[in-house]
């Protein structure tokens, strides 16, 4: 019954998403990126030693789009779904490569959430905020 509500409150939602919000982690304009897009669920409060508060989905279901320099990068990121909120912020590090589009989405173990990056750079149809959720695609796990 839960992902049935869930699900139907984010098809009602869906209508609502507008152009993503473009956030670039770096200063100037380098010629190769890498981008990190948040799905639902994932709350975003620190990269790299700076404070953000980025949560796609707020009162509407946002997208965010986020430019990285290649390389490593450290997260701060908590998970809330509407029923339930994670008490402690998870870290994330990761290494992206310039060119690539990654995801950050919820993986869960017993009663647990941990936050994944999975690289969606040949996989088109993973590139949404619904990864994770009842109206997202199935195959957006880690390869």
């Amino acid at each position: 019954m839960r992902q049935l509500a869930l699900s139907a409150l984010l098809l009602a939602l869906a209508g609502c998403s507008s152009t993503p919000v473009i956030i670039n982690t770096f200063e100037g304009a380098p010629q190769a990126t890498a981008i990190i897009k948040p799905v639902a669920f994932i709350i975003i409060y620190k990269i790299d030693d700076k404070n953000y508060y980025i949560s796609p989905s707020g009162g509407f279901t946002k997208e965010f789009e986020l430019g990285f320099l290649p390389g490593e990068h450290t997260f701060q990121l908590g998970y809330a779904d509407g029923t339930s909120t994670s008490r402690k912020t998870s870290e994330l590090q990761v290494k992206v490569d310039a060119g690539h589009r990654y995801i950050i989405r919820p993986a869960f173990d017993k009663n647990a959430w941990f936050p994944v990056l999975v690289d969606v750079t040949t996989r088109p149809e993973c590139w949404t905020n619904h990864v994770g959720t009842g109206l997202g695609p199935k195959n957006c796990g880690v390869l």
